[in-house]
């Protein structure tokens, strides 16, 4: 009994340790603070800035231009209950 218990105490550990192992072998990889290339960057599309807007999210909350102040926001629009509008450009 005492002997299953200390197996079981070293397959835990030892399953603990792989991966902290692992993630010590590739950190350089994953954070090399000398070449930027290695994580992957977003392209500026454009700088137009968003008109003003305000909207009720699923939460009941007013969701406005004040809500994203100082952060990126991406933006897109999409329009239900229009049953005549089909845009050309839309994906």
């Amino acid at each position: 009994m005492k002997k299953q218990l200390v197996i079981k105490w070293i397959v835990l550990g030892v399953l603990l340790c792989i991966p902290i192992y692992i993630l010590w072998e590739i950190k350089d990889t994953i954070f090399n603070k000398d070449d930027k290339s290695t994580f992957p960057t977003l392209e500026v599309v454009s700088e137009i800035p968003i008109p003003d807007f305000s909207f009720v999210n699923q939460n009941n909350e007013i969701v406005n231009n004040e809500t994203y102040k100082g952060k990126n926001l991406y933006s897109r629009f999409y329009f239900y209950n229009m049953p005549n509008y089909l845009p050309e450009n839309d994906i």
